[in-house]
C-alpha cells in the first residue's frame, strides 16, 4: 500500500509539473498577444497624433489675435488655410505609412 501511495504521489507530482508548465505557456502566450494588441493601438495612436499635428498649428497660428497674418483679408483665407492643412496632414500620413511598411 504504501509503494501504491507513493507511486500515486508521484504521478500527481508530475502532473502538476506538466500543469504549471501549461500554464505559464498559456500566460506568456497571452502576454504576447497583449502585447501585440497594445503596440497596434499605440502605432495608431501615434500616426493620428501626426497627422492632427499640422492642423493644431495652423489652427493656433491663426487662432491668435494679432496683426499682419496672411490670408486673414481675403474671403477665401479659411479654406486656403483648410487645404494646406489638409495637404500637410496628408503627406505626413503617407510618409508615416511608408516608415510603418519598412519595419
Amino acid at each position: 500500500m504504501a509503494a501504491r501511495l507513493s507511486h500515486r504521489a508521484h504521478t500527481l507530482h508530475h502532473d502538476g509539473e506538466q500543469l504549471q508548465a501549461r500554464a505559464r505557456l498559456l500566460q506568456d502566450e497571452l502576454m504576447a498577444k497583449l502585447t501585440t494588441q497594445s503596440n497596434q493601438l499605440l502605432y495608431m495612436l501615434s500616426v493620428m497624433t501626426a497627422v492632427l499635428l499640422p492642423m493644431t498649428v495652423v489652427s493656433g497660428l491663426f487662432g491668435m489675435n494679432v496683426g499682419g497674418l496672411p490670408l486673414v483679408d481675403t474671403p477665401v483665407g479659411f479654406w486656403v488655410a483648410s487645404a494646406i492643412s489638409l495637404a500637410v496632414a496628408v503627406v505626413v500620413y503617407l510618409f508615416v505609412r511608408r516608415l510603418g511598411r519598412g519595419m
